[in-house]
């Protein structure tokens, strides 16, 4: 069963293993039928360490929620490239 995700709660992607702060709600439209979505704001470091944030948008199914205090290590720009 899913928790509600609400806007400022960490989450974590199913399949790629990306964290991230939810910061919006969507939504897609397949085959007529209507599936929410969550836009999650994740952070990459570099190969330099540089530190650059993206925006991941999936259904709402492949993401679940972190529990406070878990801190995952963040991903790599490679993580994303594989995903």
């Amino acid at each position: 069963m899913n928790i509600m995700l609400n806007i400022g709660d960490y989450a974590h992607h199913r399949s790629t293993g990306n964290v991230g702060k939810v910061v919006a709600y969507g939504h897609q439209i397949v085959d007529g039928v209507y599936l929410p979505t969550l836009k999650v704001e994740v952070q990459v470091v570099n190969e330099r360490g540089k530190k650059k944030r993206i925006f991941i948008e999936d259904v709402f199914q492949e993401w679940m929620q972190v529990e406070q205090g878990v801190h995952p290590r963040k991903p790599t720009e490679t993580d994303l490239a594989i995903a």
